[in-house]
C-alpha cells in the first residue's frame, strides 16, 4: 500500500505515447464532427469530463497535463488555424484549463483516498489496541488490536460508553481521561487495569489524545492500549526469584563466613600458622562470592524497575571526603598518592545518597586496584548547570578496542599486557545503571601507559 503514491506518477513512455496519439484522434474528430463553436456545449463537456475523469484515475495527473495539451494541438490543427487566431486558440485554451483542474482534482482525490486507506490500514490492524471516544465518552470506533485485547468485536463495542471496560474501583478514571483530551491535553503511558469480555483483569498501558476536525474542534479522544499483563506476570517472577536467591543463597554463606571466622579467630581451638593461611582462602572466597551475588541481585533489581531511589539533600563534598579518607591507609600501602581537587567547600545535591556512596566508591576502588604507582585525583565541579565527578588515575590504561565494552555485562577486559583484570564484570554496569537512575551519565578515557578517567555527571537540584 506504500506504493500506491509512486506508482500512479511511474508510467512508461510507450503507454504515454500511446495515450497521446489517442487523445489526438479522439478530440480530432470530435473538434472536426462538431466544429470550435460547439466546443464548450454541455454535450461536448460530457466525453471531455469522461476522458478527464478515466485519465486522471487510471494514469495520474501528469498524463493528464499532456493529453490536454495534445487535445489543444489537435483542436488548432483540426480547425485550421495555423495562424493562431484568437478565438479557437481562446476556447482550446478554456478546454485546457478545465481539462487540466479537473484532472488535478481527481489525482489529488486518488492520492488522499491512498494515504487515508494507509493510515486506515495501520490503525486497523494494529497489534495495540486504538480506540475512538466521542466528547461524551461513547465508543465510535474499534479497531482489531481492541477486540485482541478486550475479546469485545467491533459490533459489540461501537455505540457503548468507554466506562464498561472500567473496573468499578476507577470508576473516575475515564472520566477524567475525557476532560483531559476534551481540553487538548494528552495523557502518555498510564499504567492501569480493565475488564476483559471473559470478567478477567488486565494490566494496560494507556495513551490518550484528543482528535481534532479539520477546524481544530476537538471531537473526541483516541485511546491507545497495550496489554501488558505478561510483562507484569515476568516481573512478579523476578521478584519472587531475587527474593528467594537472597534467602537461600546470602543467608548459608553468611553462617559459613561466620564459622570459618570463629576458627581463625580460635574461638574453638588454637590454630596453626599453614592451618590460618589455609582457612583464609575460602574465608576470602566467601567474601567474593557474597559480592557476586550482592552484584547479580542489584543488576536483576534494576533490570526489573525495582530500585526505588531514596533522594534527600546532602553534601556530596563531604561524602567525597569521607570516602578518600577510608580509601587512604589503602593508598599509602601501595605508595599511591590520593588527591583531591574540589573547587567548592560545599555541593549540596539531590539524590539518593547511599548509591552515590557506591558509585563512588567502585570507581575510586577499581582506580586503586588497577593503579601500581603515581596518583589517583578525585575532582568534582559545576559545569552548565550539571556537576561533574572526575576519578582520573595513572594507571596501565584500557586499550582502545575495549573501552565500548566497558560497560557491558559480565566483561572482564584485558590490560595492555593481555592479563584478564579480575572482577564480577558487574561493577561499572551497576555504577551506569544507578547513574542513569539519577539522571546522569558517564563515560570513560583511557590511553595505554599514561591512564584512565571515568567521569560522570547529576543533573539538576543543585545548591553549591
Amino acid at each position: 500500500m506504500t506504493k500506491i503514491p509512486e506508482y500512479i506518477y511511474r508510467q512508461s513512455r510507450v503507454g504515454l505515447f500511446i495515450l497521446s496519439l489517442l487523445m489526438v484522434f479522439l478530440f480530432g474528430v470530435i473538434d472536426t464532427v462538431t466544429g470550435p463553436q460547439f466546443s464548450l456545449s454541455i454535450f461536448y463537456l460530457i466525453p471531455i469530463l469522461f476522458a478527464t475523469w478515466f485519465i486522471g484515475r487510471r494514469y495520474g495527473f501528469i498524463i493528464s497535463i499532456v493529453s490536454a495539451a495534445t487535445w489543444l494541438a489537435a483542436d488548432l490543427i483540426s480547425t485550421g488555424q495555423y495562424t493562431f487566431s484568437i478565438v479557437p486558440l481562446w476556447n482550446a485554451s478554456i478546454r485546457l484549463g478545465f481539462f487540466i483542474i479537473i484532472s488535478y482534482a481527481f489525482s489529488e482525490i486518488k492520492k488522499a483516498g491512498a494515504r487515508n486507506s494507509l493510515l486506515a490500514s495501520i490503525v486497523e490492524y494494529s497489534s495495540d489496541a486504538i480506540i475512538g471516544v466521542s466528547r461524551e465518552g461513547i465508543i465510535f470506533s474499534w479497531n482489531e488490536g481492541a477486540e485482541q485485547v478486550f475479546g469485545y468485536s467491533s459490533s459489540e463495542a461501537v455505540g457503548r460508553s468507554a466506562n464498561f471496560l472500567v473496573p468499578p474501583d476507577r470508576d473516575n478514571e475515564e472520566k477524567q481521561f475525557l476532560e483531559k483530551a476534551n481540553k487538548g491535553e494528552y495523557i502518555e503511558r498510564m499504567d492501569t487495569v480493565r475488564f476483559r469480555k471473559d470478567g478477567t483483569l488486565i494490566d494496560v498501558s494507556m495513551s490518550v489524545s484528543p482528535i481534532k476536525d479539520e477546524s481544530g474542534y476537538i471531537i473526541g479522544s483516541s485511546s491507545i492500549i497495550r496489554d501488558i499483563t505478561s510483562q507484569r506476570q515476568l516481573e512478579s517472577l523476578k521478584e519472587d526469584f531475587i527474593n528467594k536467591v537472597s534467602h537461600e543463597l546470602r543467608t548459608p554463606l553468611t553462617s559459613i563466613r561466620e564459622a570459618v571466622s570463629q576458627v581463625l579467630d580460635g574461638i574453638h581451638g588454637e590454630i596453626t600458622p599453614a592451618q590460618k593461611e589455609f582457612l583464609n582462602i575460602p574465608f576470602q572466597e566467601i567474601d567474593r562470592m557474597k559480592r557476586l551475588i550482592n552484584n547479580l541481585l542489584e543488576v536483576s533489581k534494576i533490570e526489573a524497575d525495582m530500585i526505588i531511589l531514596k533522594k534527600e539533600v546532602f553534601d556530596l563534598v563531604q561524602v567525597t571526603r569521607e570516602i578518600i579518607i577510608f580509601f587512604r591507609p589503602q593508598a599509602d600501602k601501595t605508595g599511591i598518592e590520593l588527591r583531591e581537587n574540589i573547587n567548592s567547600d560545599k555541593f549540596e545535591v539531590l539524590a539518593d545518597k547511599d548509591k552515590i556512596k557506591e558509585i563512588i566508591i567502585n570507581l575510586v576502588g577499581n582506580a586503586i586496584k588497577f593503579t601500581k604507582k603515581g596518583y589517583i585525583e578525585i575532582s568534582i565541579r559545576e559545569k552548565s548547570g550539571l556537576i561533574e565527578f572526575i576519578i582520573t588515575d595513572t594507571g596501565p590504561g584500557i586499550p582502545e578496542e575495549e573501552l565500548p565494552k566497558i560497560f557491558d555485562k559480565f566483561h572482564q577486559f584485558e590490560d595492555y599486557e593481555g592479563r584478564i583484570r579480575e572482577g564480577s564484570g558487574l561493577g561499572l554496569v551497576i555504577t551506569k545503571d544507578l547513574i542513569r537512575l539519577h539522571g546522569g551519565e558517564i563515560w570513560v578515557e583511557s590511553k595505554i601507559n599514561i591512564g584512565t578517567t571515568f567521569t560522570f555527571t547529576l543533573p539538576g537540584d543543585i545548591k553549591s
